[in-house]
């Protein structure tokens, strides 16, 4: 058999636990022990294995021992086998130690004295102590020359043979533990206007952003989208210098994530742009579409440059950096 003191229990709700059989008036409320007999009912639990008591220890806390009813027998701590009981119990405003039939101590039950009562075996002798704190103890009781215990069964009881309401509260048998958990169930209520979710976040790092390389700079997270923004991008070659900015960009930004994130790559549309870098000539006409001429009856032309070209020594190059820089109505992001 498992020695007493590894029943360690502190009577979570909402039920008890595996250590004990089914319970008579006797439930668990915030964290304890609650036994309410009635006079049609006794209130009891009882352990379903059986405990070696020899070289061993059991306690319990009393919470409340009730108020005082003729007749009624309350047992924080009882171990019963065929052959032999062991008991503390409270009857009135007393306290009571019993080794079967023998009463081993008596005195005026205390909260604070009688907190903690123990039962315990050492060396043959048994021991009857109580405690404020279930740290120092003091013995109220010993007998010695018990010979060999038997296994008992764990009995915490509030009997009432008269037929009374009586109740007794006990708690961490075998614990120190204050702790227990509640449940509860409802709907939870704002009064008012409850903003938008945000979560704003700032990091720092060393570089530029690019379209595809490492994200720096402040970041803001938001569970919208981007808000209104202007957008100006500066392009860099492959040395770092400057060549100029790119005109008329349409961006497919959805998120900010998107323009801070390390790694990220966004479309650009380019509103005008070609792909050379010849200079194109138009021929200048009149509003009859006929070409307009010189004193030397030459064609007239215009030279115009795509503002955004693509291709190598262009602005738009797989090589370049695109440095993003982004304005809002409200505050710059970068």
């Amino acid at each position: 058999m498992a020695l007493l003191h590894t029943l360690v229990d502190t009577f979570q709700p909402p039920s008890l636990s595996a250590y004990w059989g089914a319970p008579t008036g006797s439930v668990v409320v915030d964290g304890q022990l609650n036994l309410n007999a009635t006079p049609a009912q006794d209130a009891f639990i009882g352990s379903v294995a059986q405990w070696t008591l020899t070289s061993s220890s059991g306690f319990v806390k009393i919470i409340d021992p009730g108020a005082y009813t003729a007749g009624a027998f309350k047992s924080p701590l009882f171990l019963s086998s065929v052959s032999t009981d062991i008991s503390w119990q409270l009857a009135g405003a007393f306290i009571y130690a019993y080794f079967d039939t023998t009463q081993l101590y008596s005195g005026t039950y205390s909260s604070t004295t009688h907190k903690y009562v123990r039962i315990r075996e050492s060396g043959g002798t048994l021991y009857f102590d109580s405690s404020t704190d279930a740290v120092t103890w003091t013995v109220r009781a010993s007998v010695g020359g018990i010979g060999v215990l038997p296994d008992f069964t764990v009995l915490i009881q509030n009997l009432n043979p008269t037929g009374i309401n009586s109740s007794l509260i006990v708690d961490n048998f075998n614990s120190t533990s204050t702790t227990y958990t509640r449940s509860t169930s409802g709907t939870i209520l704002y009064s008012g206007t409850v903003p938008r979710p945000q979560v704003i976040h700032f990091a720092t790092a060393g570089g530029s952003i690019n379209f595809s390389g490492n994200a720096i700079g402040r970041k803001q997270i938001d569970f919208a989208g981007i808000e209104s923004k202007s957008l100006l991008y500066k392009a860099y070659d492959p040395s770092g210098v400057f060549m100029g900015l790119l005109n008329d960009v349409i961006p497919n930004f959805q998120l900010p994530e998107e323009i801070n994130t390390a790694g990220s790559a966004v479309q650009l549309e380019l509103a005008r742009n070609s792909d050379t870098l010849i200079v194109s000539t138009e021929t200048l006409q009149d509003h009859l579409s006929a070409s307009i001429l010189d004193s030397n009856s030459q064609t007239i032309s215009t030279l115009s440059t795509s503002p955004n070209q693509i291709g190598d020594g262009s602005l738009v190059d797989y090589n370049n950096r695109i440095d993003a820089y982004v304005f809002t109505a409200t505050r710059t992001l970068f």
